[in-house]
């Protein structure tokens, strides 16, 4: 092990033995960079066995002083419980690679929203000279950018996720800007109290004073018994008057013109001229399957917006339509309430058309409130379904509130997979029979 100078000292006596790195994905190979470019050993430990070990037990536990783990890894997974028993330290990837990064940090979280925020807030440093990079739940780990001689002296804007912000420790932040608070991810955090804890953290590691948050955070804050410090900023939509941008922008949707207050608000309080926010936030492109326009056979428009995995990203969505749609919704639960997504969207959906492990209990809710569903057996009958069911100019919005995780790898594979079946839809003339036969057999709910 190299004796770099960079290594924090009290990590330094745990490389004396291999680092464990348990997850083989995107974060975890970015860490086995960080820590050979700091002339640690390391070995992969992946459930998969993917370039890796593929089991970690008390055994190999016993082999390592440190331990660090990618966002997947929940608190209790028996993996991490292993590397506790036996006595390692262990570090979240966030935290190690913040431990060696050496720019300013921002960080952006929030439940929905997040990731056009932190393009934004990179692009609008980025135009005002300063460099920038996008990192963290984005897509970049940070450990990939820690310690790069070309990346010094760079702003890192990170976007924070729960799963990332639960196991944070001395990790510190320059400035936070928490978009919004809506229920998400009580699977693994509990309830959303537990889920508001964790992203408190990151209010906890402030290093400056420089935060920014939404109503929903400050409404959230009071109801779970949380103090905001005294120079937190709250934003929401009666603070300002909101720009007027383009409808194909990202900021084009009602509650992204919403999110792009808080920016301005951050720019705004280092007495830097709010222009160069607008600017960015018009030349931003907008993010793929975020309410993404396509148009189809026969007159109808798709909407994409397979990044919607929770409740309020869907009722968002349906929010920026003036007459009911075909909603394509469903998923895999997260222990949220189906009777709530049920209420809210009801008033402005014609049709459902529902899929994954929650669509017959979202269909019977639904049918309480008078919506008619069709409970579909995969995505590709759902687009059919829905296709079917539509009139001329009408709007069929895929956005599904719910994880993909029951038939996808995540919402990216499952937002290209609608998008390859509403570009085979084929012509006007040959709309499909509505028909159980074609339909794979889907269930209809009266």
């Amino acid at each position: 092990m190299s004796n770099h100078s960079n290594i924090p000292s009290d990590i330094e006596p745990l490389l004396a033995r291999p680092v464990a790195v348990l997850g083989y994905g995107v974060s975890g190979q970015a860490l086995g960079g960080l820590l050979a470019r700091i002339g640690a050993d390391f070995v992969f430990y992946d459930t998969k066995g993917r370039n890796a070990v593929h089991l970690f037990d008390a055994a190999a536990a016993a082999g390592h002083s440190l331990v660090l783990y990618s966002p997947g890894f929940a608190q209790g997974h028996p993996w991490l419980e292993a590397a506790r028993v036996a006595g390692c330290a262990l570090m979240g990837e966030l935290e190690f690679a913040s431990r060696f990064w050496r720019g300013r940090l921002i960080c952006i979280t929030g439940t929905n929203g997040k990731t056009t925020m932190t393009e934004l807030v990179a692009a609008v440093l980025n135009l005002s000279g300063q460099k920038a990079l996008c990192v963290g739940n984005i897509g970049r780990p940070l450990s990939d950018i820690a310690l790069r001689p070309e990346c010094e002296g760079w702003t890192a804007v990170c976007e924070t996720s729960s799963f990332q912000a639960e196991s944070l420790d001395k990790f510190r932040a320059d400035s936070l800007i928490w978009v919004n608070f809506f229920n998400n991810h009580l699977d693994r955090h509990g309830d959303a109290k537990g889920y508001f804890a964790v992203k408190w953290k990151l209010v906890e590691r402030l290093r400056g004073t420089e935060l920014v948050l939404g109503e929903s955070v400050a409404a959230a804050a009071e109801r779970f018994g949380y103090e905001l410090p005294d120079f937190a900023q709250v934003v929401g939509p009666g603070d300002y008057v909101p720009w007027t941008m383009p409808p194909d922008s990202a900021f084009g949707t009602r509650r992204q013109a919403e999110n792009l207050l808080l920016v301005r608000r951050w720019w705004a309080t280092s007495g830097l001229d709010t222009e160069l926010v607008r600017r960015a936030a018009i030349s931003l492109t907008p993010l793929p399957h975020r309410l993404n326009r396509i148009p189809a056979p026969g007159g109808v428009t798709f909407w994409n917006d397979s990044k919607a995995t929770n409740y309020e990203a869907c009722i968002g969505a349906l929010e920026n339509f003036d007459s009911k749609v075909i909603w394509i919704g469903g998923g895999m639960d997260r222990g949220e309430t189906p009777e709530d997504l049920a209420s809210a969207v009801a008033p402005r959906v014609r049709l459902a058309v529902l899929t994954g492990q929650c669509a017959p209990e979202l269909a019977r809710c639904l049918d309480l409130r008078g919506v008619p569903s069709i409970c579909a057996d995969s995505l590709k009958d759902a687009v059919l379904a829905a296709w079917q069911n539509a009139q001329k100019g009408e709007n069929i919005l895929f956005s599904p509130g719910h994880s993909s995780h029951d038939s996808f790898r995540d919402y990216t594979e499952r937002g290209r997979f609608f998008e390859s079946v509403v570009a085979g839809l084929g012509d006007p003339n040959d709309h499909l029979p509505k028909s159980d036969e074609q339909l794979s057999n889907p269930q209809t709910q009266s």
